[in-house]
């Protein structure tokens, strides 16, 4: 399970962050999707932080459906 950290930063770059992790888990088992998904997370950290703060932030799934329109 997700915390809502972790839930937040995948959302700035993947469409849907369980899925993600739930992928991880079906592909390489429990404990290297945990170390992916800390990884990940600590990669992108600092990047979601800065931008989470910027007027209009919008997740990955916001700015791509805002772009289909």
């Amino acid at each position: 399970m997700l915390t809502e950290n972790q839930r937040a930063v995948l959302a700035h770059v993947v469409v849907d962050p369980d899925a993600w992790y739930a992928h991880a888990i079906a592909h390489f088992g429990q404990v290297i999707a945990d170390v992916q998904l800390a990884t990940k997370v600590a990669r992108l950290q600092a990047i979601y932080e800065a931008e989470s703060v910027k007027p209009g932030y919008k997740t990955r799934v916001e700015r791509e459906a805002e772009a289909k329109k």
